[in-house]
């Protein structure tokens, strides 16, 4: 796997090194034009996963949560539980309370919100509530209390959702203005957080988060000026993305599109291919199974691993469809730039399962051009970079003097 580079804010955050600026600790706070505090918070929705990100009320230490993206509400009071975890009620306007909701690990595996387009999932109230108590549960985790806290947000969005010249486009806009406004959540029945949404900034592309992360030190410069242009394949669960960044004197272009599927399109069918190789009895795999079994390289029955010749054929059948699948995936993604005309970096859930492929299948590229970020890189890189940009635009606006 690729090290960072030294002084990267990649490297800053995985490191765990202080965040300091020449005044004194990075600040994840800035104030409203009335004084208010506004917490500064990043916020990535992958479709497997919800990330954000924030500062920690006083250590300034960044903090960083990953949500499956899980979703139950309890439709029917409970007989008896002996523990249900955590939960979270909205406060409606009329001082009652929704239903309960659980979230991520605390939800039903079979409770998977939608995915897709970023405007069609904040259409969705049960995708609007996920992510109101993704963004308390980062507040609680950095430190701060029940009470009212008045928060700007700098959203993640799809790579094709971005129109150069243009921003984002005018559908995701619409859907993230609807989708974050203030909120009242209660966690667990005695925690009252009163959410104030002061600011939506401008979204990111999501890859381009990585880039920047992995590129730039804490004050935004570039580490490496001298390469003319990146490629970045982002294989996520549901997607593959490339995006390429290239440089222009002083300026930088992002273009970005999805390529083809991402793990989904590896482990999709790998229950039909050991079934017919071997292990005819086997149930059908959901994704989230084949996946498990693809990255532990066992193959499990009735929930059990199997022992003996039974397992050591399952290792090779596994071994082999994976080469076979992913093999096929990163072709397809290495198609798209047959010449080696830029540098090429690897990131995403993805790129971390099918390194061994990735190291295959370029090979015979100079290694000082092929970047492959490591598993506790990959799954933060994105919103890493997202939360730095709006860190940098707050300290732009406070060195001139403007007060959102």
């Amino acid at each position: 796997m690729t090290s960072l580079p030294a002084h990267s804010f990649l490297d800053l955050i995985t490191t765990q090194q202080p965040l300091h600026l020449p005044h004194g600790p990075l600040s994840g706070v800035y104030l409203s034009a009335d004084g208010a505090p506004v917490i500064e918070m990043a916020l990535e929705n992958g479709n497997s996963a919800t990330r954000v990100m924030t500062l920690h009320a006083t250590t300034h230490t960044p903090v960083i949560t990953q949500t499956p993206s899980l979703y139950e509400e309890e439709t029917t009071p409970l007989i008896y539980a002996t523990d249900t975890g955590e939960w979270w009620q909205v406060e409606e306007r009329d001082g009652s309370r929704s239903p309960r909701f659980h979230i991520g690990s605390f939800a039903d595996a079979q409770a998977s919100l939608p995915i897709g387009k970023t405007d069609v999932r904040w259409n969705d109230h049960r995708f609007v509530n996920f992510n109101r108590a993704c963004l308390v549960s980062t507040l609680i985790q950095a430190g701060y209390g029940p009470g009212t806290h008045f928060i700007g947000i700098c959203p993640g969005c799809r790579n094709e959702e971005v129109i150069v010249g243009q921003g984002v486009s005018p559908q995701v806009q619409a859907a993230l203005s609807t989708g974050l406004q203030s909120f009242v959540l209660w966690y667990k029945d005695t925690d009252r957080y009163d959410i104030h949404i002061h600011e939506i900034l401008p979204a990111v592309p999501q890859t381009f988060g990585s880039h920047f992360a992995f590129d730039s030190d804490i004050f935004g410069r570039s580490l490496h000026p001298e390469v003319p242009q990146w490629v970045w394949f982002d294989i996520g669960f549901y997607d593959a993305h490339i995006v390429t960044v290239r440089r222009r004197n002083a300026s930088l272009q992002v273009t970005g599109t999805k390529i083809a599927d991402g793990m989904a399109s590896v482990v999709r069918d790998m229950g039909i291919f050991l079934r017919q190789a071997h292990f005819s009895q086997m149930e059908p795999l959901s994704y989230g199974s084949a996946l498990e079994m693809m990255r532990r390289g066992q193959v499990y029955i009735g929930g059990l691993p199997l022992e003996g010749a039974e397992q050591e054929k399952g290792k090779q059948l596994i071994a082999a469809y994976k080469d076979r699948e992913g093999g096929n995936l990163i072709r397809t993604l290495l198609a798209h730039h047959p010449t080696l005309d830029a540098v090429f970096a690897f990131t995403g859930g993805g790129s971390i399962d099918l390194a061994h492929q990735i190291r295959r299948q370029t090979q015979h590229h100079p290694p000082h051009l092929i970047k492959c970020l490591a598993e506790d890189v990959a799954r933060i890189a994105n919103i890493a970079g997202i939360f730095l940009l709006l860190n940098l635009a707050k300290r732009k606006q406070s060195r001139r003097g403007i007060l959102a």
